[in-house]
């Protein structure tokens, strides 16, 4: 959705799925219809600092997912000044995230120069 907005100033997602097609891949189901594909729109996002929250022990959207969308960035920024994965330990798809989250709640997400 961010991709389609012109006053989004950082997006932030928490064990998101950013890459559809390589999760029903990894998870061998039937094909997602009707969604859209955050990867699709990596490009649209690059100038939009962005901090994607994974799970250490997310066995649902795992850490490859992420790093899938994270290359595709890659190839309109090798340097990735605005993006940054971060992991919390002792978090899985649906636990752990009350107790970690807030650390990270308030982190200020910028571009580098």
């Amino acid at each position: 959705m961010a991709a389609t907005r012109n006053d989004v100033v950082d997006l932030r997602t928490v064990a998101a799925n950013l890459d559809i097609e390589l999760f029903v891949r990894h998870h061998e189901v039937t094909p997602l219809t009707g969604s859209m594909n955050p990867i699709d729109f990596a490009k649209t996002l690059i100038n939009i600092p962005q901090i994607h929250f994974v799970g250490e022990d997310d066995d649902i959207v795992t850490r490859a997912i992420t790093e899938s969308y994270i290359s595709d960035l890659k190839k309109y920024d090798v340097n990735l000044r605005c993006v940054k994965v971060q992991q919390i330990k002792n978090t899985s798809h649906a636990e752990g995230w009350e107790t970690e989250w807030q650390r990270y709640v308030d982190e200020v997400v910028r571009c580098k120069k």
